[in-house]
């Protein structure tokens, strides 16, 4: 007699094992990458946010946006200032369906990306919610967040062999530096004195004198105000200080 042992747990884990192996091959292989745009003082203006699709299959982008949604898959511009300021501006937006259909009918309006094709987002840094100003360091990168989906709907989206990205993307780091704004030093050498004598207008004083310090102006004039023509007559010559850095 010959018996025959079978072991339905060895049975069920090789088939638990082929399963995961091929949900890990089916998954969206997905690289997300931030481009920075319209510098202003150093610092980048506009943001795009570039989905590559990096795999062999077809892959579906569920809409994207700033604010926090149920049925779309939100996009963070992370950002990192040095030196730390005591205070911070920050900010957020939120939204949803009043009539929501059902996730197959939704998938069917998502962007579709074949392999090596990419989708690119762009918006203001205002609208990411980013509206540090100040003179410093600059530290930038993009972060997508998906979609939250029921055990139920992920079922059907997967049994129908729709792929979409299911996990949390960042990009690489950008970093930018903002300068401090430079003003002008007084600098005394660059005064010229301007002698004043009182016209036969009794209401105005003309005012002439070089300035060689100053490129490109060879000569000033201006006229004095009436409060000031009773000073020039009372002396008979007055002066005036102007830095010529004007």
């Amino acid at each position: 007699m010959i018996w025959k042992i079978r072991n339905p747990y060895s049975i069920t884990g090789l088939s638990v094992v082929l399963l995961l192996s091929l949900t890990l091959q089916a998954q969206s292989k997905l690289e997300l990458h931030l481009a920075a745009h319209q510098l202003i003082n150093g610092v980048p203006d506009t943001f795009s946010f570039v989905f590559v699709n990096v795999g062999d299959h077809e892959v579906r982008i569920p809409p994207l946006s700033p604010c926090i949604g149920t049925y779309s898959g939100t996009l963070i511009l992370k950002f990192e200032f040095s030196p730390p300021q005591k205070t911070g501006v920050g900010g957020g937006c939120g939204g949803g369906l009043s009539e929501i259909p059902g996730i197959l009918e939704q998938a069917k309006s998502w962007r579709r990306l074949q392999p090596g094709e990419s989708l690119t987002k762009s918006y203001k840094r205002s609208e990411l919610f980013v509206v540090e100003q100040a003179p410093g360091t600059y530290e930038f990168w993009a972060e997508y967040r998906p979609l939250q989906l029921t055990a139920e709907e992920m079922t059907l989206l997967e049994q129908a062999g729709i792929d979409f990205p299911r996990q949390v993307l960042r990009s690489s780091h950008l970093r930018f530096h903002r300068s401090k704004r430079r003003t002008p030093k007084r600098n005394d050498a660059n005064e010229t004195r301007l002698s004043c004598s009182p016209s036969a207008n009794t209401r105005s004083a003309a005012c002439s004198a070089s300035l060689p310090a100053t490129p490109g102006i060879s000569r000033l004039g201006l006229q004095l105000s009436a409060s000031s023509v009773a000073a020039c007559k009372a002396t008979a010559l007055c002066s005036l200080t102007i830095n010529s850095a004007w």
